[in-house]
C-alpha cells in the first residue's frame, strides 16, 4: 500500500453571508407569526361575540314559542271545556261528536276526560299518558285551577289540564295534549338552527339509539335526527353536560365545527329536568377567519422571500461554485476518482483562497485516499458477497417455511430449553421469540398436570432412545384462554453437544374438539331449552320401558302442551315464546327427581319419564307441574295465564313400546284439554273409542287403495320470481281423488297417515313421480324448478336419501332443479338430525327451503344454522300486508336478513297487485297465492313463463 499524502489543513472560519442570511430569515420568521397571531386572535374575539348575540336570540326566541304553544293549548283547552254547557253527564258523548274537529282543527294530538275520583270516562287520539297524570290531576282537584306542564314521559308534549264545574262545584277535569315535534322542526327551519329537546327520562317510542349515555339523556324531539343525532351522540361523548348548559361547547367533525348549547325548560333541581338543545354550524365563520389568517400569513411569507431573493442574489456567484462542487462530490460514491480529480482541477480559478477552496482541496486528498482503500475493499468484498448471498436464501427459505405454516415448531436443546419458536407459536403463548428462548419446553407448554409418562417420554427423544412420540395438552395462554395442542416430537439425529436435539410440532385442534362437542349435544338436545330432543327421547325411553319390563318396576310418562301457547306467539311475538318455553323447561327440571327424563318433542309438546313410579306419584308430579306454571310472573303484567295440560299413562300396564305410550299420552293429553286448561288426566282403555278406532281403520284402506292403485295426484302452484318477471318454478301439491271424482287436500289425510305408519311411503311416493315429471321437462328442455314438500317427519325416514340417489340417477334429472321444502317447526325439533339431512341432500346437488317460517319457535338464528337456499314467509304474515304494520316490518326485517347470509326469500299467499307491489319494494325474490296461480294437475310453460302481472 502506497503511503498517503498528508491531508490539508484549514483554519476555523463561517461565511459572513451565512450569518447575515440566517438572522434576517429567523427575524422575519418571528415577525410573521406574530402578526398573524394577533390578526387571528382579534378574529375570533369578534366572532365569539357575534355567536352568543345570535345563540341568546335564538334561545330567546325558543322560549317564547314554548310560552306561546303553552298559552294556546291552555286556551284552546278552556274554549273545549265551554263544550260541556254544565252538563257534565253528557260532556263524553259531546266530545265524541266534536273529538275529529278537535283533532284536526284546533291539533289536538290527544285528550282524556276524568270524573272527579279520577275515573277515565272519554279518551280521544293514541298517546300514552304520562306516569304524574295521577299527581296532575290531585293537584288540580286541590286548587280548582288549570294547569299548563311540559313533559316528556310518554312523548315530549304539552299539556293542558283543566277542571270542568258544575255549578260551584268542580265535576270533572280535561286533559289535552300537543306534541312539541313541529315547533321544533319549524323552529329550526325559520331560525338555520338544529333544535330538539333531551329529557332524562327515556320515552317509551324511544329506541335505545336514542339515548345519550354519558348525560344520562334520551333525545325526545330533534329535527333532522338521521344528521343530528350523531351529532348529539359525538358532543355527549366529548364534553360534560355542565359545560354544554353553562358555557356551551365546540366540537369539529370532519370538515365542519359545531357549537352546542343545552337551555334548561324547568326547574334544573326537577326530578326529570328537560332541555332544549341548540346546534350551529360555525364552520363558515371559522372558515372565513381561517382564510383572512391565511391571508396574512401569506402576505408576510411574500416579503419573507422577497428578502431571501435579495439575499440570494448577493450569495450567487458562491453558490455556483459550491454547486459545481456538489455536482462533482457524487462522482465519489462511484468510485469515479480520474473524473472527480479533472473537475476539480479545472474548477480553481487561481482567486484568493477561501472556505470553497479548502473544500476542494480536502475533496482531493480523500479521493486518492480512497481510490488506494478500494482496491483491497473489492476483493474482500466479492468474497463475502458470495457468501451473504447464500446464507441469506437459506435463512429466508427457512423463515418463511417456520412462519408461514399454522402450526407451532420449537426446537429444543438436550435439557429441553427453546431454542426456536415460530411466529405461530409466539402468537398463541402471546410471548416473542426473544422471551421464551432458553426457557423448557415444560413450563411453557404443558400444564403442571401433565403426566409422568409425556415427560419421560420427551426426555428419550432428546437423548436419542425414541425416533418420536405424539400426545395431546392444554396451553395456558398468556390472555387466559387454554387451548387444546396436538403434539408431535422429533429427534434430530447428529446434532452436536449443546444443540438443538428435538424438533415439536403443535397443531391447535381447539376449533375441531369444540365443534365435535357441540355436534355431539346438539344430536341429543333441544338448542332453545338444552332438554332431550325427540330422538334422545325416544332412546332413553325405551330403555326405561325395558328396565321396567325386567325387573317389574313400573313406571309413567307425563305428556305435556302448553294451553293458548299460540296467544302468547301472536300478541308478544315469537322472542317471548321462546323465553316461555325455556322457563317452563327450568320448573319442569327442578320439580322432577335426577332419574327422571325430561324432553321437548317440539313446539310447545314436552314429556317427562318417571322411573319407578305408581299412578300416585305421576298425578303428583302433574298436579305440582301445574300449579308451578300457574305462578309464573313472567308474563303476568300481560294478563295471560300460563298452563299446561297433561296426559299420564302408566307402563307398562298402558303399552310397552314407545310409539303407543306415546299416542295414548297424547290421547289423554286432549281429554285434558277437553275438560279445561290446566288440568291432568290418566289414560284409561276406554279413551280409544270406537270411533277414533273405525277413522283409523277407514284412512288406512284409502291410503293403501290410493298407493296401491295410483288415487294420489300431484297439482302444480306457479312461483313467480319478482325481479324477472317470469315462472319457472313450481310447488309439488298432493292431492287424493275422493269416491265422487274429486280431490282431497292432505291435511284430511296426511295426520293419519303419520300416526298408522304411512307418511313415509307417501313422501316416496310424492318423490318418485315429482322426478319422472322433471325427467320429462329434461327430455323437452324446459327450464322449470320443482319444490317438493316434505313430511314432518322425513328426519326420521331412513330410506329417502338411498331412494333419492337411485331416482336421481335413474332419471338423469339436474339435481339444482329440485328443492325440497321443510317446515320450520320440523326442522328444529330435531335441528342436529335436521342439518345432517340437509347436508346429505345438498351433498346430491338439490336445494332446501324452509316452509312455513314465522309461525314455528324458532329465531333468526336458526337461519344461520340451517343450510337453506330459500325461507318462505308463511302466508299469516302476507295476507293483509297492505294494512297491517307489523307484518311489514316482519317481512321486511326477514328479507333483509335472509338477503344478509345469502337466502332467497318466498312470499305465500299473495292474492293483490298490492301487495306484490310491496314485496317487489321489500326486495322479496318469489311470490307464490292464487293472484299468480292456482295450483293445476298439470303445467303449461309456454302461458305462463312470460306474465306481466307487475306491469
Amino acid at each position: 500500500m502506497s503511503k498517503r499524502p498528508p491531508l490539508i489543513k484549514a483554519g476555523k472560519h463561517l461565511s459572513l453571508q451565512i450569518k447575515v442570511g440566517v438572522v434576517i430569515s429567523v427575524v422575519l420568521v418571528i415577525l410573521i407569526f406574530t402578526m398573524t397571531w394577533l390578526h387571528q386572535h382579534s378574529l375570533e374575539e369578534q366572532f365569539q361575540q357575534h355567536l352568543s348575540q345570535t345563540l341568546g336570540h335564538n334561545s330567546d326566541q325558543l322560549q317564547a314559542l314554548l310560552n306561546r304553544e303553552q298559552e294556546d293549548l291552555l286556551r284552546l283547552g278552556t274554549l273545549t271545556a265551554a263544550l260541556a254547557n254544565e252538563d257534565l253527564d253528557k260532556f263524553p258523548e259531546i266530545l265524541k261528536q266534536h273529538w275529529p274537529t278537535l283533532e284536526f282543527d284546533w291539533d289536538f294530538d290527544a285528550l282524556r276526560y276524568f270524573s272527579i275520583e279520577g275515573e277515565l270516562l272519554f279518551t280521544g287520539g293514541r298517546l300514552q299518558l304520562p306516569q304524574d297524570i295521577t299527581g296532575w290531576l290531585q293537584q288540580v282537584r286541590e286548587t280548582e285551577q288549570p294547569m299548563k306542564i311540559l313533559d316528556c314521559q310518554a312523548g315530549c308534549l304539552e299539556y293542558a289540564i283543566i277542571p270542568l264545574l258544575a255549578g260551584e262545584n268542580m265535576g270533572g277535569i280535561l286533559v289535552l295534549s300537543h306534541t312539541l315535534a313541529d315547533l321544533i322542526i319549524n323552529f329550526s327551519t325559520t331560525s338555520h338552527t338544529a333544535s330538539g329537546i333531551l329529557t332524562s327520562v327515556s320515552p317509551s317510542d324511544t329506541a335505545s339509539d336514542k339515548r345519550l349515555n354519558e348525560w344520562q339523556l334520551s333525545v325526545a324531539v330533534l329535527a333532522r335526527p338521521e344528521i343530528n343525532l350523531p351529532l348529539l351522540e359525538k358532543f355527549s361523548q366529548s364534553s360534560s353536560i355542565n359545560d354544554a348548559i353553562e358555557t356551551g361547547v365546540q366540537l369539529a367533525i370532519d370538515k365542519h365545527t359545531y357549537y352546542l348549547q343545552l337551555i334548561p325548560l324547568n326547574d334544573a333541581q326537577h326530578s326529570n329536568p328537560i332541555y332544549a338543545v341548540l346546534i350551529n354550524d360555525i364552520s363558515n365563520g371559522l372558515a372565513r377567519i381561517k382564510e383572512e389568517t391565511r391571508q396574512s400569513f401569506l402576505t408576510g411569507v411574500l416579503g419573507l422571500f422577497t428578502a431571501l431573493l435579495l439575499l440570494m442574489l448577493s450569495l450567487r456567484m458562491p453558490m455556483q461554485r459550491l454547486k459545481r462542487l456538489a455536482n462533482t462530490l457524487p462522482l465519489l460514491a462511484q468510485h469515479a476518482y480520474k473524473p472527480f480529480r479533472e473537475r476539480l482541477k479545472t474548477n480553481n480559478s487561481g482567486h484568493v483562497e477561501d472556505e470553497i477552496d479548502v473544500v476542494n482541496n480536502t475533496a482531493l486528498q480523500l479521493a486518492s485516499e480512497l481510490e488506494t482503500l478500494q482496491g483491497e475493499v473489492i476483493r474482500h468484498a466479492d468474497i463475502l458477497t458470495l457468501r451473504s448471498d447464500e446464507l441469506a436464501r437459506e435463512r429466508d427459505f427457512v423463515t418463511h417455511l417456520l412462519d408461514s405454516v399454522q402450526v407451532i415448531i420449537v426446537t429444543q436443546d438436550k435439557d429441553g430449553r427453546i431454542r426456536l419458536l415460530n411466529r405461530t407459536g409466539e402468537t398463541l403463548t402471546g410471548h416473542t421469540e426473544e422471551a421464551l428462548i432458553g426457557k423448557t419446553f415444560r413450563e411453557v407448554f404443558l400444564n403442571p398436570d401433565i403426566t409422568a409418562s409425556v415427560h419421560h417420554s420427551l426426555q428419550q427423544i432428546r437423548d436419542g432412545k425414541r425416533a418420536s412420540y405424539q400426545h395431546e395438552a392444554v396451553l395456558s395462554r398468556r390472555d387466559g384462554i387454554q387451548s387444546e395442542i396436538s403434539w408431535l416430537h422429533t429427534h434430530l439425529h447428529n446434532s452436536p453437544v449443546d444443540a438443538t436435539a428435538m424438533i415439536s410440532v403443535g397443531l391447535d385442534i381447539s376449533d375441531r374438539i369444540e365443534a365435535e362437542k357441540r355436534l355431539a349435544w346438539l344430536a341429543d338436545h333441544d338448542p332453545l331449552t338444552s332438554l332431550y330432543n325427540r330422538r334422545r327421547f325416544q332412546n332413553e325411553f325405551e330403555t326405561a320401558i325395558q328396565l321396567a319390563l325386567r325387573y317389574q318396576r313400573p313406571g309413567a310418562l307425563l305428556y305435556l302442551d302448553l294451553d293458548e301457547f299460540k296467544l302468547v306467539n301472536d300478541t308478544q311475538g315469537h322472542h317471548a315464546g321462546d323465553e316461555l318455553l325455556q322457563e317452563v323447561s327450568e320448573k319442569l327440571r327442578n320439580l322432577v327427581r335426577h332419574s327422571d327424563i325430561v324432553a321437548r318433542l317440539g313446539g310447545d309438546e314436552f314429556a317427562i319419564v318417571m322411573r319407578e313410579a305408581d299412578q300416585r306419584s305421576a298425578a303428583t308430579i302433574a298436579t305440582e307441574i301445574i300449579h308451578a306454571l300457574n305462578k309464573l310472573e313472567r308474563l303476568a303484567k300481560n294478563r295471560h295465564t300460563i298452563s299446561a295440560s297433561i296426559g299420564i299413562v302408566l307402563f307398562p300396564e298402558h303399552g310397552d313400546d314407545v310409539h303407543s305410550l306415546l299416542a295414548n299420552a297424547d290421547l289423554a293429553m286432549y281429554r285434558a284439554k277437553e275438560t279445561g286448561k290446566g288440568r291432568w288426566h290418566l289414560f284409561q282403555t276406554d279413551d280409544q273409542s270406537r270411533e277414533r278406532i273405525h277413522r283409523k281403520a277407514y284412512w288406512k284402506d284409502r291410503i293403501k287403495d290410493a298407493l296401491e292403485n295410483d288415487k294420489f295426484e300431484l297439482f302444480y302452484q306457479p312461483i313467480l320470481e319478482i325481479g324477472n318477471q317470469q315462472v319457472s318454478h313450481f310447488e309439488v301439491l298432493l292431492r287424493m281423488q275422493d269416491d265422487m271424482g274429486g280431490v282431497l287436500p292432505p291435511g284430511v289425510f296426511i295426520g293419519v297417515a303419520e300416526e298408522i305408519g304411512l307418511i313415509h311411503s307417501i313422501d316416496h311416493w310424492v318423490l318418485r313421480q315429482a322426478l319422472r315429471k322433471q325427467a320429462e321437462f329434461h327430455r323437452q328442455n324446459i327450464d322449470i324448478t320443482l319444490s317438493i314438500n316434505l313430511s314432518g317427519v322425513v328426519i326420521d325416514d331412513p330410506h329417502l336419501l338411498p331412494l333419492l340417489r337411485s331416482e336421481l340417477s335413474r332419471s338423469g334429472v339436474n339435481p339444482e332443479k329440485i328443492v325440497f321444502e321443510l317446515t320450520e317447526t320440523s326442522a328444529v325439533a330435531d335441528i342436529a338430525a335436521a342439518i345432517q339431512l340437509m347436508h346429505e341432500v345438498r351433498d346430491l346437488g338439490c336445494r332446501f327451503a324452509l316452509d312455513d317460517f314465522g309461525v314455528g319457535f324458532s329465531s333468526f338464528s336458526y337461519l344461520k344454522q340451517l343450510p337453506l337456499d330459500f325461507v318462505k314467509i308463511d302466508g299469516s304474515f302476507i295476507r293483509q300486508l297492505p294494512d297491517n304494520v307489523d307484518d311489514q316490518l316482519f317481512v321486511k326485517a326477514l328479507t333483509d336478513v335472509a338477503r344478509g347470509m345469502g337466502k332467497k326469500t318466498i312470499a305465500e299467499f299473495v292474492e293483490d297487485a298490492q301487495t306484490l307491489e310491496m314485496l317487489r319494494d321489500y326486495g322479496v325474490d318469489y311470490a307464490q297465492g292464487y293472484y299468480i296461480g292456482k295450483p293445476q294437475p298439470e303445467i303449461n310453460p309456454n302461458r305462463i313463463i312470460h306474465t306481466e302481472l307487475l306491469d
